[in-house]
């Protein structure tokens, strides 16, 4: 598998928790396994409207939310390595975000992100787990920074999902 389809599949992995969390469809046991292993201690997420988000304050976000959204949907699409750093293991990613069914945004709302991921262990790990034998994820996110896409990514072909 290529390093494209590598990335693609982790932020779309991670996305699909956060669906069925917000749908309360996964058990409540899975946060950290499935999303808070996977943020550094120093993670930061810039929200659409300039939030600065900390690893704490993400965390408890994320977890107030849980099973308060049945109807929330989330699709990722056009993943892109913009750059590999630090002996190829730290990806500079930008890719959009499709919503709809949210609640404390526009029902169906589209972000641009870029985040700063560091594959951990050969090959990362698609299955959201701890490396055997260590404490280290896949993939552990640093930061993300997303900011609204523009109108012409919000009729109704980009929410067909």
């Amino acid at each position: 598998m290529s390093n494209q389809q590598l990335i693609s599949r982790e932020i779309q992995r991670l996305h699909d928790f956060f669906t069925a969390w917000f749908n309360g469809t996964i058990a409540e046991a899975e946060y950290d396994r499935q999303c808070g292993n996977h943020l550094s201690k120093n993670f930061l997420n810039v929200q659409p409207g300039g939030a600065r988000l900390t690893r704490e304050v993400f965390n408890a976000a994320i977890k107030s939310g849980y099973g308060a959204n049945p109807d929330f949907k989330i699709l990722t699409r056009n993943a892109e390595i913009r750059e590999i750093l630090v002996d190829g293991k730290l990806w500079l990613v930008t890719y959009e975000e499709y919503q709809k069914g949210a609640k404390s945004s526009a029902n169906h709302n589209a972000r641009f992100s870029t985040l700063l991921i560091e594959q951990r262990g050969e090959g990362g790990n698609l299955e959201g787990t701890i490396h055997e034998g260590t404490d280290q994820v896949g993939y552990l996110w640093h930061h993300i920074h997303e900011t609204w896409l523009p109108a012409d990514h919000h009729g109704p072909e980009y929410f067909e999902f």
